[in-house]
């Protein structure tokens, strides 16, 4: 482009020039191959400096992708310098370039970016002479035949890897031995490319037979300083050419010999050379055909090609005295046979005597010179007629004959001689027999003549085909398609003929299965096989000779087995596996070995065993791939008794085939745990019960349990210590401690008992605790020494409470009567306007289409809703104003605290309506305050008559001199030792102490769905910061003093310490959809057992005190005033309510 201009910057160091035009600077430098790595090419900023406009101080110089300039240098970021990164070699670089030129980009910016310039460059990498001229071979075997005059032959020429200036193949010569020169010249032109052609040019005819190797090199040569060479070793091989004839020892051979010669008795050795080679060289001998006597030739004479030597053939003394003249040859075995010629002169001498002339005779028409006889011919059979004519008489004239194989006789005839068969012929053994016939005179000398003629032996169909082998081996894969040819058979047959023609055909055994080419003996099957159910099958095919009359049969056992394909999956012997191991093994027992098999063969045969994938991290066991399965950590049977999982069997097939196994292991127990006691324990572990006590023998039961299994779990129980007055027993089985005997203590003792708790496992394991009893002594004249006429108030007392409770009682439940009676009639009359009535328990708000229903709490708490539900209808448990006002002042003057009426009370209950109801609802409503009022009437007379029985019970007290201790450890207490029962009063608090209008603790439920609830091993349930059991005299039956959970029905029935308190209190009864965790339920669970709805069990401090009734309290979830139930209270079922 004209517009471009070129600038040339000659620098020091490696050469560089710069060249910029439009788009981009181009810089070059030059370096020469092999130098070392690391070495500095050139710098950029200094090639580059005029073409970087910049004043930026700092550029930073990078490859600008993509490039493979950075596998050979590498360019300093901050400099701008190349240098190289390996030794760069320009073969290796550029291969067969000229000119190697590296061509990349280098981005140069600045460091804080703001200027950016793409420059070019070029690196020349300059040859060295580091290359030598290598030919393709080391040496290059040449082959020429001999008698060749000239011609030139091309040799491939030397490769130099050096391309660049003379350091290229410059000049190529020849370097002769003394015995080659003038027989050969080397031509090398260069052709366009600068590579040469080299052509090795024969000179002069060569000949093999004066020398048959040359040995030349030729050099090739650069133009380096100094120049390198490489060096080819040419071996000329001069080939031979039948190029000269056999030559005879002699041209003329010239014998005498006597007619008496034995016949095939050697006369003459001719002998003849060759100078060539190989077929070219060897000699064969024949008389020449174009002679005149060759018949009479050939029946006397015989010459041996191979070794020259000319033997008689018959007998001479017929041509006696005759001299005969024929040419013999020596002829080699060229391409084109070359041979030479010799004269041979034999004389015949006559000796004397004349032998025998013997003839055959062929009886069958058209046979000349052989006889055909059947290999079945039997003994004695005629086989050709012998002539025999002898010139000489007497006993020169007398003949006798003989033949030459035994196989066959000579037997004299009234003329002549005949042949017949001497032994069992057989064709296959041999086919023919070449037979001499010779008669001998009776002579003197003995004279003979003979006769040849050939006996052929025809066949008969004696031999049955025989297989080439008599079994074969045959390979298929199952499952195969069903037409697959299997192997070829072949059978042979040595009669000939239509005897020796075979065909092919199944043995019955082959059962349809296979099939088999009755011409070609191609055996294919005709069947899927299953390797599982028949892994080798054996069958014969038949090779059926076509003779005539019978044909012959030939058999052969082929073997067919079956390769296996992996068709069947691995089966565990069972589907489900069930194992035991014992708890606590080390880590590694062996828990089983799983086992399964394959119906395949080989490696599909081969299966490994493993767990699914989703139990392996679930699991404690590790399957090993031969089926030994193991746990790998110690199991815990109270952790987990039980592990099932599935297995997987997996064979190694190419198409893996697998099954599936469910195993259940089963942990079994040891007896690891020794049993655990929970009660008594360390925060509850003493019981008070009185001694003597005439009526009961019970004192506690041991509790405990054993985290173990079967008879490691069972516990047996026994004292170790602490009954040395021998007052307790204890039941081995049951745990439960009575009194054994009756010892007077005469006064309170605690008693500290060891209690062993042991397993009945094979080494049992037990647990010692110790349970601290405290005996409270009783004076069994106490009640004796009583005024009589106190006994007398007592049980005046006794009797106004029970009659006045039967009342009140009678009352409610004939004012609940009339309510429900009312309360029906109203639901009959509304029909479907309402569209749910009101539930027959308390304590739940529920809305309905008529009816609202309030819990007790949001009336009785004062907010707005509740008086905003002032206008509504209500049936209370409250007296009215006057009832109130006469009750709180009675209630001062008896010293009873009790809230104001102006706060409403939480132990009544609301039950509030639309206004709009009809007329009939409000006369229920007056109905229900009328009752109401008439219930608080009874309530306040209860509580009075309670006052005054405490009032009295105290004033009897203090005359008989019975003063309380400062803790009673009473049942009131949940502590058992003889300290304060942090409860803040005494046992006669508890007792005789008058329920305030907001205890809460009035009224407690256990709900039935606590009641059935299940605790497979205890909590600790024992920590009870108020209330404890004394013994309960009339029954034996024990009672949990210290248990707080709930229990079933049918411990209900036992431990009778766990009744209700018996008053109403309606705060606590919360509305049926409220959680049963918080062991609350209806009005039913209140009762136990047989225990009927109403329940007048009297003041329970005066029956504690006079009849001997047991004091009945219930365990206090928290702190509270320790009030208890006055005389005459009562229960009441919801569905008495309405």
């Amino acid at each position: 482009m004209a517009s471009l201009a070129i600038f040339t910057i000659i620098i020091i160091g490696p050469a560089a020039i710069a060249v910029v035009n439009a788009e981009n600077p181009t810089i070059r430098f030059n370096i020469s191959e092999e130098v070392r790595s690391g070495q500095k090419v050139g710098s950029i900023p200094t090639a580059a400096k005029q073409f970087l406009n910049t004043t930026a101080s700092s550029l930073l110089y990078t490859f600008l992708p993509p490039t493979d300039a950075n596998t050979l240098f590498s360019i300093h970021d901050e400099s701008g310098d190349i240098f190289t990164s390996v030794v760069i070699d320009r073969e290796d670089v550029c291969k067969y370039d000229l000119v190697c030129k590296i061509d990349f980009d280098v981005a140069v910016r600045s460091v804080d970016n703001g200027y950016f310039q793409i420059v070019s460059v070029q690196i020349y990498i300059d040859d060295e002479n580091d290359n030598s001229p290598l030919f393709p071979m080391d040496v290059y075997h040449l082959n020429i035949s001999e008698g060749t005059s000239s011609g030139s032959y091309n040799i491939q020429p030397a490769v130099d890897k050096d391309l660049g200036g003379n350091n290229s193949i410059q000049s190529y010569h020849l370097v002769l031995n003394p015995d080659s020169q003038g027989y050969f010249q080397l031509i090398a032109n260069k052709n366009l490319v600068g590579t040469f052609m080299l052509k090795l040019v024969l000179q002069k005819v060569l000949d093999r037979e004066e020398k048959d190797t040359y040995t030349l090199e030729i050099v090739a040569k650069d133009g380096g300083n100094p120049p390198n060479t490489g060096t080819l070793k040419v071996v000329v091989h001069v080939l031979d050419t039948n190029d000269n004839t056999p030559e005879f020892t002699s041209l003329v051979y010239n014998i005498s010999i006597k007619e008496n010669l034995a016949a095939m008795e050697t006369i003459l050795n001719l002998t003849a050379t060759d100078s060539d080679l190989g077929e070219n060289a060897r000699v064969t001998y024949r008389i020449s055909e174009f002679q005149k006597n060759r018949d009479i030739l050939d029946e006397y004479f015989l010459i041996n090609e191979t070794t020259g030597e000319l033997k008689v053939k018959s007998d001479l003394s017929t041509i006696a005295g005759e001299t005969y003249r024929f040419i013999v040859e020596a002829v080699d075995h060229g391409v084109v046979p070359l041979f030479s010629q010799a004269e041979v002169v034999v004389h015949i001498e006559d000796y004397g005597n004349n032998a025998p002339v013997v003839s055959i005779s062929y009886i069958s028409p058209g046979n000349t010179g052989f006889v055909n006889v059947s290999e079945n011919a039997r003994n004695n059979s005629f086989v050709a007629h012998v002539n025999v004519e002898d010139q000489d008489s007497g006993l020169n004239g007398e003949v006798r004959c003989e033949i030459s194989n035994s196989y066959f006789s000579v037997v004299p005839m009234d003329k002549g001689f005949k042949v017949v068969v001497n032994a069992v012929l057989d064709r296959e053994v041999l086919n023919a027999y070449n037979l001499t016939v010779t008669c001998f005179d009776k002579g003197s000398p003995v004279m003979s003549g003979s006769t040849h003629f050939i006996v052929r032996i025809s066949d008969y169909n004696d031999n049955k085909p025989g297989f080439v082998q008599p079994t074969y081996a045959a390979k298929l894969t199952e499952n195969n398609k069903g037409n697959e040819e299997l192997l070829k058979v072949s059978a042979t047959d040595p009669d000939e003929g239509r005897n020796a023609v075979v065909h092919y055909a199944m043995h019955g055994d082959a059962l349809g299965r296979f099939v088999v080419d009755s011409a070609t003996g191609v055996v294919r099957v005709n069947e899927i096989f299953d390797r599982e159910k028949e892994p080798v099958i054996t069958f014969r095919v038949l090779a059926i000779d076509s003779g005539f009359p019978t044909a012959l049969t030939g058999t052969a056992t082929v073997t067919l087995t079956l390769t296996d394909k992996n068709d069947n999956p691995p089966t565990f012997n069972k589907t489900v596996h069930g194992f035991k191991i014992f708890e606590n093994q080390p880590t590694g027992t062996d828990v089983a070995m799983l086992q399964a098999f394959d119906l395949d063969d080989g490696v599909n045969a081969e299966f490994d065993f493993s767990i699914e994938s989703e139990y392996i991290d679930n699991i404690p066991f590790v399957l090993f791939s031969d089926g030994l399965l193991k746990a790998n950590k110690q199991l815990d049977r109270e952790e987990k008794s039980r592990y099932d999982f599935v297995v997987i069997v997996t064979d190694h097939g190419e198409n893996q085939q697998s099954s599936l196994a469910h195993v259940t292991i089963i942990v079994e127990d040891v007896n690891d745990n020794r049993p655990i006691i929970t009660f008594p324990k360390p925060t509850n572990k003493s019981v008070t019960v009185l001694y003597p006590d005439f009526e009961s023998e019970y004192v506690a039961t041991i509790e405990a349990y054993d985290l173990d299994e079967g008879r490691n779990k069972e516990l047996q129980f026994s004292i170790r210590a602490g009954n040395e007055l021998g007052i307790f027993k204890i039941d081995k089985n049951s745990g439960v401690i009575f009194f054994d005997s009756q010892v007077d203590i005469g006064s309170d003792r605690d008693i500290a008992l060891d209690i062993a708790v042991a397993d009945k496992g094979e080494t049992p394991l037990e647990t010692v605790t110790t349970l601290e009893i405290q005996l409270k002594y009783t004076n069994a004249t106490f009640l004796a020494s009583a005024d009589s006429l106190s006994n007398s108030k007592y049980i005046i007392i006794s009797v106004v409470v029970v009659v006045v409770t039967l009342v009140i009682s009678g009352a409610i439940i004939a004012v609940i009567l009339v309510l429900r009676t009312l309360d029906r009639k109203r639901k009959m009359e509304q029909g479907n306007d309402s569209a749910q009535t009101l539930d027959s328990d308390f304590g739940f708000t529920q809305v309905t289409q008529n009816h609202t229903i309030l819990s007790t709490d949001t009336l009785s708490s004062g907010s707005g809703e509740g008086h905003d539900l002032i206008k509504k209808k209500e049936v209370s448990f409250v007296l009215d104003n006057n009832d109130s006002f006469n009750y709180h002042q009675q209630y001062q003057n008896g010293n009873i605290s009790m809230a104001s009426q102006d706060k409403p009370s939480k132990s009544s209950l609301r039950y509030s309506a639309r206004t709009d109801l009809s007329q009939n609802v409000l006369d229920t409503r007056e109905l229900q305050n009328e009752a109401n009022a008439q219930l608080q009437t009874i309530k306040l007379q209860q509580m009075m008559l309670q006052s005054r029985a405490k009032q009295w019970v105290q004033q009897q007290q203090q005359q008989y001199g019975i003063v309380a201790h400062e803790d009673h450890h009473s049942d009131g207490s949940a502590e058992t030792i003889g300290s304060d029962s942090g409860r803040g009063c005494s046992e006669e608090d508890d007792v005789f102490s008058t329920p305030s209008a907001d205890d809460p603790k009035l009224f407690e439920i256990s709900s039935p769905e606590s009641q059935h609830s299940y605790h497979p091993q205890p909590v600790d349930p024992y920590n009870q910061p108020c209330g404890s059991y004394i013994k309960q005299p009339w029954t034996r039956k024990p009672h949990l003093a210290h248990k707080d959970y709930k229990s079933s029905h049918s411990q209900l029935g036992l431990n009778r310490n766990l009744n209700v308190r018996h008053s109403v209190h309606l705060e606590n009864i919360p509305s049926r959809y409220t959680d049963v965790s918080q062991n609350r339920s209806s009005w039913g669970s209140a009762f136990y057992g047989g225990l009927g709805p109403m329940d007048f069990t009297g003041d329970s401090a005066l029956h504690s005190f006079f009849d001997k009734t047991p004091v009945i309290m219930l365990n206090r979830d928290d702190d509270d005033n320790c009030s208890t139930t006055t005389s005459g209270s009562y229960t009441i079922q919801s569905e008495e309510i309405l």
